[in-house]
């Protein structure tokens, strides 16, 4: 059984071992870009298209390069991850790097293309093997509550790896010195140079990423004695598509990674022919697209929300989709008329910056979906699998802009990609409308209210259960959903389901309407509604006072809770709310004027036995309210 090791200590080696992983890897990718773009210049000397169209190519063929071995190599990192203790794969990755890093050195200061692409394919092997690792590893160094929080941590840091290794990669274009003489003046010679600068960034990392990997805990292997398959790809794709819950995040992964990658391998040479920007001025909007990814990372942990897990990443793809078609049309003008200087960039770097936070706000939720929806004892596979999906889904993107190079600029291959991922966003936010609205709505709460909510580990992870509430107002529903983890069902007036846009919300939550003009038969039907609900394995949340209260004291429960508990076989979890009384939706006499972030809050209690009897439910309700006063 894997010990539970500190999370904290964990973490922070971790990510020192994540953050020099993706920082080799994005100074040698960068110098690689800068060295290729001068070599189609060289070949083109006057032609500025002709040279944007080589230099594009050659950087779409080196990311080929670089993500082949993903594909190639993920179902054996996956088999090693599951039968090798996960730190010492990681030790192992990191000390390879310096061999690796050594020949791409040499590379820089030949010249040789060849040796270049072949450093790129031995990265892209480390890389494959670290990156089945790194996300596997996540669930075992922090505990489930902070496993948002810890993706963030993972990809922001991961990001700011990248922004510095492109931005010192970016260096290595001789000319870059000549045209910006203050910033030559304060480098040290020996990064004046792009083989120095190859050399000594690059062994800094180096030397970082093998302390962190000897700092990370011990992490058993998952199945020592698992039989070796090495190329099992049905396999990973099985442990994907046939556990509930794991396709859709993982496609939805090979779409931000397909995007990401053409975003970021036709920057140069928009960089370079639209705005005729030099290495630090590209590396700028490197640093634009950089934060805008880690300002979304960091906020996505803020605004995700467990129970409705798609609304926060189709709302980051169609934002990072309309700021890629923005940020391409811009460019698309001055690559046309030719005039483009590094003070028209400014704008261009704000659309990019746009793009990056919609991509963090799609990408870090849907990696914690993974992790948290892997079982333990295939967790890792499951991460090889979307390993091997995000690959396929870079070399399709890649694939894809080569062919639309042939025809198209590389400002308008970015209007492409971003119309593509807007109309797949709005697309998933038709399928999964009703999440999306949800999502809406808990987000809406949380910035309206300062929504406090305790007790949370009252409610059971999975299985049905009846949460039984005091009633203050009509946003309690609301104010009990925009902070829970999962879904609940609720009994409501049927009249309500016929309100415009309202009823139809209410209709996609799965509300169980309760019709007055029915009568028993209304409150009968209602029960046996709410009872296959518990049964089937939902939440269900009873407001047993059945009307609000106009004094914001406890009322009496009636029966009906009870009969749904004790026939479904569920547990009873108490419910306290408090804030809600007086506001204009309650039915106060005395309303107080709306302000923004009042102060609400939701204590959850203990679990209660399937029959216990109302007035006993009653005393578990009022004890909460006790508690919070």
């Amino acid at each position: 059984m894997t010990t539970q090791t500190p999370p904290h200590r964990g973490l922070a080696a971790h990510l020192a071992s994540s953050f020099a992983g993706a920082g080799i890897d994005n100074v040698f990718r960068m110098a690689a870009a800068v060295l290729f773009v001068l070599h189609a210049g060289n070949q083109h000397p006057g032609d500025a298209k002709a040279a944007e169209h080589l230099g594009a190519q050659l950087s779409q063929y080196a990311a080929l390069v670089f993500l082949a071995p993903f594909v190639l190599l993920a179902p054996l990192a996956g088999d090693l991850g599951d039968r090798l203790p996960k730190h010492r794969i990681m030790r192992a990755v990191r000390l390879a790097d310096g061999l690796i890093l050594a020949l791409g050195a040499y590379a820089v200061w030949s010249g040789s293309l060849a040796m270049i692409f072949a450093t790129l394919a031995l990265l892209g092997c480390a890389s494959a093997f670290f990156g089945t690792i790194k996300l596997s590893a996540m669930p075992e160094l922090v505990p489930p509550a902070r496993l948002m929080a810890g993706n963030g941590a993972l990809a922001a840091v991961t990001l700011v790896a990248i922004l510095v290794g492109k931005g010192l990669g970016s260096l290595a274009n001789p000319q870059a010195m000549a045209d910006y003489p203050r910033l030559a003046a304060v480098l040290p010679d020996a990064l004046a140079n792009p083989t120095g600068m190859v050399l000594l960034v690059g062994g800094a990392l180096v030397a970082l990423g093998v302390a962190g990997a000897w700092r990370v805990p011990a992490l058993p292997a998952a199945d020592p004695g698992k039989r070796h398959r090495p190329l099992d790809y049905p396999g990973q794709m099985r442990v994907l598509f046939r556990t509930p819950g794991l396709a859709v995040p993982a496609l939805s992964l090979a779409g931000f990674w397909g995007l990401a990658i053409v975003a970021e391998v036709l920057l140069v040479p928009i960089a370079t022919y639209a705005f005729h920007l030099g290495g630090p001025g590209t590396a700028l909007l490197v640093v634009a697209l950089t934060f805008g990814i880690v300002a979304g990372s960091l906020l996505a942990p803020l605004l995700a929300s467990n129970a409705y897990p798609a609304g926060l990443p189709l709302a980051g793809a169609a934002l990072a989709g309309i700021g890629l078609i923005a940020a391409g049309g811009q460019a698309h003008h001055f690559l046309l008329a030719g005039t483009g200087t590094a003070a028209d960039a400014g704008l261009f770097a704000a659309l990019l910056f746009i793009t990056g936070m919609g991509a963090g706000l799609w990408d870090v939720p849907m990696q914690a979906l993974l992790q948290q929806r892997a079982p333990a004892a295939v967790r890792n596979q499951a991460m090889a699998g979307v390993g091997v999906l995000t690959s396929v889904g870079m070399l399709a993107a890649m694939g894809a802009s080569l062919g639309l190079s042939q025809v198209l600029d590389s400002a308008q291959v970015y209007q492409v990609f971003g119309g593509t991922a807007l109309a797949l966003a709005l697309a998933g936010a038709w399928i999964y409308r009703f999440q999306v609205g949800a999502w809406v709505v808990a987000v809406l709460a949380r910035l309206l209210w300062d929504l406090r909510v305790s007790g949370l580990e009252h409610l059971p992870e999975r299985g049905g259960a009846v949460v039984v509430a005091n009633h203050l107002s009509y946003a309690d529903g609301i104010a009990l959903l925009a902070r829970s983890p999962r879904h609940c069902r609720f009994l409501i007036h049927a009249p309500f389901l016929r309100v415009p846009v309202l009823g139809w919300l209410l209709r996609a939550a799965g509300a169980i309407p309760v019709d007055p003009r029915e009568g028993r038969r209304a409150l009968v039907n209602a029960i046996d509604a709410a009872v296959a609900a518990c049964q089937a394995g939902e939440v269900v949340l009873v407001f047993p006072e059945g009307k609000l209260s106009r004094s914001g004291q406890l009322d009496a429960f009636r029966g009906g809770v009870a009969r749904i508990a004790e026939r479904a076989g569920a547990p009873v979890v108490p419910a306290y709310l408090h804030g809600l009384h007086g506001t204009w939706m309650s039915r106060s006499e005395l309303r107080a004027r709306p302000s923004l972030r009042r102060r609400v809050s939701v204590r959850f209690g203990a679990p209660l036995p399937p029959d216990t009897a109302p007035a006993l439910l009653r005393a578990a309700v009022l004890d909460l309210g006790h508690q919070h006063a």
